[in-house]
């Protein structure tokens, strides 16, 4: 007889009316969970307290632990009780992980998908493979990237494997009739070249006048205020670049995004060399084309799966303020302007299945089967 398959509980700190890419991963995953067989529901905790920066050391350590003690409290509420269950947190920080490291238990299983890496800074990468090392037998290690599964491995003897950004696969959402409109989409970050997208709009206007922007774009939570990104807000307004600045549902966003022919991610080459994102497998799975900086995760995959879309453009330092934050995404093989032809209403849309896969492996769907496995996987290190 066979036996029952168990719960699955996806777990994040974004409730789903936070909208954007983390609420579209979450029902991504929900979505693979249900078509491999199981049962799944989202539980999202509340955001995690920030911990201090500021104020006498005594203080800040009081109130670090404090932060601690209530992020262990809300994961041992959740784990309680909860044996057969399935447990799933990703996209979470490494102070997050470690909280629910400590509060589990073992009761049930709990797979943990990073998405962050260390970038070779010695402090990061001592706080990851404290963390790391905290994970016991009923824990199962992902990244969700070849690349970053291989820059964790050192850090642990448990095994790491990949689990893929689970987008489902579909047809593209490509109208011959859509204008010649290019946006940027995210949050308000440095990482992302935020502070980047008025020189890129103003050298689009330069290439091709009758291009339309448009930027939906939200102060993240976590972050401090920073008036280089508040500085380039309004120079987008001022170039007559459509802003929305807020938080959107699922559908809104996609709608949204929908009316873009082509996007523009600018993000941190180094960061995003390990790291995935989600705003890029939106992009491709809806038709649009997109510039992307070279030697990222996202370059490699529109390499190797021949998205012919997809335009990489190598990174150079930022000299100056201005123009010349746009040399990046302006040089070398003409990205931007490609986006003559990948903006243009009559521009095709060849944009063939995306596996977002280890190399070498052809799944039958975008997702990972190996994370949709509820068995004890700790004979696992041998085959790898």
């Amino acid at each position: 007889m066979p036996q029952p398959r168990p719960e699955w509980v996806v777990i994040s700190t974004a409730p789903p009316s936070a909208g954007g890419h983390e609420a579209d991963y979450v029902e991504m995953l929900i979505g693979a969970l249900v078509r491999s067989g199981a049962t799944a529901r989202h539980v999202a905790l509340p955001r995690p307290p920030p911990y201090p920066r500021r104020g006498p050391p005594l203080l800040r350590r009081a109130r670090s632990a404090w932060a601690r003690a209530r992020r262990l409290a809300a994961y041992a509420g959740l784990f309680q009780g909860g044996g057969g269950r399935c447990y799933v947190l990703h996209s979470a920080g490494y102070l997050e992980v470690e909280a629910a490291l400590l509060a589990f238990r073992g009761q049930g299983r709990l797979k943990v998908i990073l998405r962050w890496g260390h970038d070779g800074d010695p402090a990061r990468r001592g706080q990851a493979a404290r963390v790391l090392g905290r994970a016991g037998p009923a824990v199962d290690l992902y990244a969700d990237t070849e690349e970053l599964a291989e820059e964790l491995r050192p850090l642990t003897r448990r095994p790491i494997a990949v689990a893929p950004v689970p987008a489902e696969p579909a047809a593209s959402t490509w109208s011959s009739a859509r204008p010649a409109r290019v946006g940027y989409f995210g949050a308000m970050r440095r990482s992302k070249g935020f502070e980047k997208t008025p020189a890129i709009f103003t050298e689009l206007e330069r290439l091709q006048p009758d291009a339309q922007g448009l930027v939906q774009a939200y102060a993240h939570p976590d972050d401090a205020p920073d008036p280089a990104l508040a500085a380039a807000r309004k120079a987008l307004r001022a170039l007559g670049v459509e802003v929305v600045d807020r938080f959107l549902e699922r559908s809104a966003f996609r709608r949204e995004m929908e009316r873009c022919a082509a996007i523009v991610l600018p993000y941190d080459s180094e960061i995003y060399r390990t790291g995935s994102s989600g705003i890029f497998v939106a992009a491709v799975a809806s038709g649009l084309g997109a510039v992307v900086p070279a030697g990222t995760w996202m370059a490699r995959e529109a390499e190797r799966a021949q998205l012919s879309r997809v335009r990489a453009a190598p990174p150079r330092p930022n000299r100056a303020p201005g123009r010349k934050r746009c040399e990046a995404p302006c040089k070398s093989g003409k990205p931007l302007s490609n986006l003559r032809r990948l903006s243009s209403p009559g521009s095709p849309a060849t944009v063939r299945t995306v596996s977002f896969a280890r190399s070498g492996r052809q799944p039958t769907s975008r997702s990972d089967a190996a994370v949709f496995d509820h068995r004890d996987r700790r004979g696992d290190r041998a085959r790898r």
